[in-house]
């Protein structure tokens, strides 16, 4: 066989194999492009209530299947925490709300919504006479899976994870409901000594130790070693839940922001930060960072020296002490 006859025969070999890999490539992507969306809805995301012991609550939830696809529906209640730092909730296994309290009616079985179809959830609470004074954090979990069992992939936003949408309810058991949160500053970090060319920063932990969710109040005051005030800062009205610790998010005050009360999530949710910093260009001396949250005042001291500028001096003398000594070995 010639060289001409072996290179023919080689780049038809080579040509059905990459016919057939493309092939096989289409065939597995059609089950893909076949998948089903799920896109889920609910409101509220987040609801507060009081209620007595004894007594018995109306609690509505709305929930959509924005699919293009009738989904089966199966709802269970489990405890949740927050995760000490930026609110987010942590979900358990398992409630213990059961212990104190009858559902109707009897959501644990399946239902079933029609593509685009809506349901108003309507759940009645019974709350046993004995229960404690206490904060529950309770999720309301739906979990959807496809009537027809095909395969299936996630479409949307929110606090959906997989074909599983929530509900948050935290719900305040008291004879009275009287407000028995204690929101305090649990830690202010900073950096003591800086440099006077680096930002001043800092960040506030806030822990409510009391019996129940409140929303914090806050603000912050900069003042230099003259005790003239140079910045202040805004925070935002977070809920701290009972027994919960959580970071404030806050920012500078400006001309446009004069008053806590204009910081609103829709105008500023981009501009909000757990860290804030005053950066001038030139820091020194003692600074006294002044912060209120509800009613407890703390102040921490902050000095600011000029290490880079005294390191760039001390470089520039040993560089200048050093050609002085190498000019008097040569002459």
């Amino acid at each position: 066989m010639s060289i001409h006859q072996q290179l023919a025969r080689s780049t038809y070999w080579l040509i059905n194999l990459t016919l057939l890999l493309l092939l096989m490539n289409l065939i597995r992507l059609k089950p893909a492009q076949a998948q089903a969306k799920i896109d889920l809805g609910i409101q509220p995301a987040s609801a507060f209530l009081h209620v007595k012991p004894g007594e018995k609550l109306q609690h509505t939830i709305s929930l959509a299947n924005k699919s293009n696809q009738a989904l089966e529906f199966t709802m269970s209640i489990v405890d949740f925490k927050a995760d000490g730092l930026t609110g987010q909730p942590i979900l358990k296994r398992r409630s213990s709300f059961y212990d104190q309290v009858s559902l109707n009616p009897d959501l644990s079985k399946p239902f079933v919504l029609q593509a685009g179809e809506n349901k108003t959830i309507s759940l009645g609470l019974q709350i046993a006479k004995t229960a404690p004074e206490k904060e529950y954090h309770l999720t309301f979990l739906f979990k959807a899976q496809p009537v027809n069992n095909r395969f299936w992939q996630l479409n949307g936003s929110g606090s959906q994870i997989g074909g599983i949408i929530g509900s948050n309810l935290i719900l305040y058991l008291s004879p009275t409901g009287e407000d028995k949160s204690a929101i305090d500053i649990a830690q202010i970090e900073t950096n003591h000594v800086i440099d006077s060319l680096a930002p001043l920063r800092f960040s506030i932990l806030a822990e409510n130790t009391g019996k129940n969710s409140q929303v914090v109040q806050a603000k912050a005051k900069l003042f230099n070693w003259l005790d003239q005030q140079v910045n202040e800062y805004f925070f935002y009205p977070d809920v701290i839940l009972a027994q919960s610790t959580r970071l404030l998010r806050g920012l500078p005050a400006s001309p446009a922001i004069t008053d806590p009360q204009e910081i609103t999530w829709t105008n500023y949710q981009d501009q909000l930060s757990t860290q804030l910093q005053y950066r001038p260009l030139f820091l020194l001396g003692r600074y006294r960072l002044q912060i209120t949250v509800n009613q407890q005042t703390q102040q921490v001291e902050i000095w600011a020296l000029p290490f880079s500028l005294i390191g760039v001096v001390l470089l520039g003398l040993m560089i200048a002490g050093g050609l002085r000594y190498y000019q008097n070995r040569t002459l």
